[in-house]
C-alpha cells in the first residue's frame, strides 16, 4: 500500500485477515511489523512469507535466524541415504522426527504416521 498510515492490528489473526483480504482482492497487503505477525504469516502462507520477510538484520532484531522463511535445501544423496537408514533403524527416532515436523512452522501440511 502506498499510504504510510498503516492500521493497527491488535493480534496476528487480525493481521492475517487483512493480508488475505488484500491479497485476494489484488491489493498489496501491509508488510508484517512484529514477530507475531511474521510468524503467523509464515505458518499460514509459508510460500508467501519470502516476499514479505525483512532483511537479515530485521530478522535478527525480531529474534529470528537470517535464513527464516527460506526454502530448505534438500539433502544430497549421501545425507538422504544416511537419514533414511537412521529412520528405518530406529522407529522411536522416526516417530520423534515426525512429531517435530508436525509441530514446525508449515508442518501442519505434513502428514504424520
Amino acid at each position: 500500500m502506498i499510504s504510510f498510515d498503516r492500521p493497527h492490528f491488535p493480534n496476528p489473526e487480525s493481521y492475517l485477515r487483512h493480508f488475505e483480504e488484500a491479497f485476494t482482492s489484488g491489493k498489496t497487503p501491509w508488510e508484517p511489523l512484529t514477530r507475531d505477525e511474521l510468524l503467523a504469516l509464515a505458518k499460514k502462507f509459508p510460500r508467501l512469507v519470502q516476499r514479505f520477510r525483512p532483511n537479515a538484520e530485521g530478522l535478527r532484531m525480531l529474534g529470528l535466524p537470517a535464513n527464516f522463511g527460506e526454502e530448505p535445501q534438500p539433502f544430497d544423496a549421501d545425507w538422504q541415504e544416511r537419514f533414511c537408514a537412521t529412520m528405518l533403524a530406529c522407529p522411536k527416532f522416526a516417530k520423534a522426527v515426525g512429531y517435530l515436523v508436525s509441530q514446525s512452522i508449515g508442518g501442519a501440511n505434513v502428514a504424520s504416521g
